[in-house]
């Protein structure tokens, strides 16, 4: 079977999940084709060619990225294939997520693809606030187990899809436009003397906002920011200051390898119950719940 596998990410957890399905498809002895979403770059090879389409996106603002939504407008074909959607998000399934695949299922479907299969992974969350340990080393263990999981079902063409309550559908509305206050972001972004003009936050920018001066090879930033933060964590000097927003940056930065090296201990994953109680953590622990099943089985 001939997959294509395209994703959005930008400070790395969706890629790695993303790199995880496709390693678990190829696996199965299916052809793979891996294309990463970025803004500009809508001159894809034909659908027609595939027998599945996976989606798999962060989530920005409670719904769909922009450039995500505008990669599946460019799709001109009429869409003859099965499609699943992954989404990707610090608060998991929570009430301001379940209907962030919305958008893109609906375009998908108005294409002619058959959308059969969603979800949503949780990973440790990169603005604003910082998930609390063992939780996000929780998250980075759960991915891979719950991926292989998750492949197995699509590969089997299980049906997986839910019907978001109002109140999901309506936060999901009316946060439709916030991707557009990313251009204010963007153009805030100072550049400090200790840039180096590496290159890393322009190579890894997935809206394409950032080139870097011919002169200088400093960063330079236009108007398509989405707000990601890979420019900021990614930078190895700390040279880039956000203008605007300056308290959604994480203090200390934000290295999932560092937190991939942290594993919770076997205690910690059986109370999680008391680790991660209430209402607040509802759209994480059940995946977690899930995916200690599978952990436990092999360590």
């Amino acid at each position: 079977m001939r997959i294509k596998l395209a994703y959005y990410s930008g400070t790395g957890g969706t890629q790695r999940i993303a790199t995880c399905f496709a390693q678990e498809f190829s696996a199965k002895g299916n052809d793979v084709s891996v294309e990463r979403i970025q803004l500009g770059n809508d001159h894809h090879d034909s659908l027609s060619d595939y027998d599945l389409l996976v989606l798999v996106s962060v989530t920005h603002d409670f719904n769909a990225p922009h450039q995500v939504l505008l990669w599946l407008e460019s799709l001109d074909e009429t869409l003859r294939l099965d499609a699943a959607v992954i989404f990707v998000s610090g608060g998991g399934e929570a009430i301001t997520n379940r209907a962030a695949r919305q958008a893109a299922i609906k375009i998908l479907e108005s294409k002619g693809a058959r959308v059969f299969f969603e979800d949503m992974f949780p990973m440790p969350v990169n603005y604003f606030y910082r998930v609390k340990h063992p939780i996000d080393a929780m998250e980075m263990e759960a991915y891979p187990y719950m991926v292989k999981k998750r492949a197995a079902a699509i590969l089997a063409r299980e049906q997986r899809r839910i019907k978001p309550p109002a109140i999901d559908r309506f936060i999901t509305w009316m946060c439709r436009n916030a991707w557009q206050g990313g251009a204010a972001f963007g153009r805030s972004i100072q550049v400090s003397d200790t840039c180096t003009g590496c290159g890393l936050c322009a190579e890894g920018c997935p809206s394409k906002n950032i080139s870097l001066d011919s002169a200088s090879s400093k960063p330079v930033f236009s108007d398509t920011c989405a707000r990601c933060l890979h420019c900021l964590y990614v930078c190895p000097n700390t040279s880039l200051v956000p203008g605007k927003e300056r308290y959604a940056v994480l203090k200390g930065g934000y290295d999932l390898d560092e937190i991939a090296s942290r594993r919770a201990s076997a205690s910690e994953w059986e109370n999680l119950d008391r680790i991660a109680p209430g209402w607040l953590w509802g759209g994480i622990r059940p995946y977690l719940q899930e995916a200690w099943e599978l952990i436990k089985q092999q360590r």
